[in-house]
């Protein structure tokens, strides 16, 4: 495993029976992460979701909070990845 993805300390880190990669930053009552999917794998197949927001092609984030209202919640990620722009989080 690539020492970036150690560094984060994610909960836990596991290959899904679809075939996608998960990586897991908190679990428990709150799940938030990444999934990775490989380039041939889609929604139609296999009848998942792919996450909540989309980051890269075939890297998406979920976040349980999502289910709690989209719009309000993308202003808060939208906040989050602003303010590291800018310098100020996650230095």
């Amino acid at each position: 495993m690539p020492q970036t993805i150690r560094n984060l300390r994610p909960h836990v880190v596991l290959v899904d029976y679809d075939r996608y990669l998960i990586i897991e930053m908190h679990g428990g009552m709150e799940h938030f992460g990444v999934r990775i999917y490989p380039d041939d794998v889609n929604e139609a197949d296999s009848g998942f979701a792919y996450g909540d927001r989309k980051l890269l092609e075939g890297l998406w984030y979920y976040d349980e909070q999502y289910n709690y209202g989209r719009e309000e919640y993308d202003k808060q990620i939208d906040g989050l990845i602003a303010r590291r722009e800018e310098g100020h989080i996650f230095n």
